[in-house]
C-alpha cells in the first residue's frame, strides 16, 4: 500500500494535480510487479490522455515521474 501511495502522489505531484485539474492516477500490485496508471482529462471533459508503467518494488518514484512525464 505504501508504494502505491507514494508512486501515485509522486506521478500527482509531477503533473501539479490540484482540487481544480482533473488528473487521476491508480497504482495496482503484489510487491513485487506493480503497475501506476495514470491520466489527465481536459476541463471540458471531452479530451482523455491516459497511460500504464509498470514497475519492480522500490521503483516507484521514478515510475510516477516517468508516467508524469510520458503524459
Amino acid at each position: 500500500t505504501e508504494r502505491c501511495i507514494i508512486a501515485e502522489r509522486t506521478f500527482l505531484k509531477k503533473m501539479e494535480g490540484g482540487c481544480s485539474v482533473p488528473v487521476f492516477g491508480l497504482c495496482k500490485g503484489n510487491g513485487k510487479n506493480m503497475s501506476l496508471t495514470g491520466g489527465v482529462i481536459s476541463l471540458d471533459g471531452k479530451t482523455l490522455v491516459k497511460n500504464t508503467i509498470r514497475f519492480e518494488k522500490d521503483m516507484e518514484v521514478l515510475a510516477g515521474r516517468t508516467l508524469a512525464e510520458d503524459i
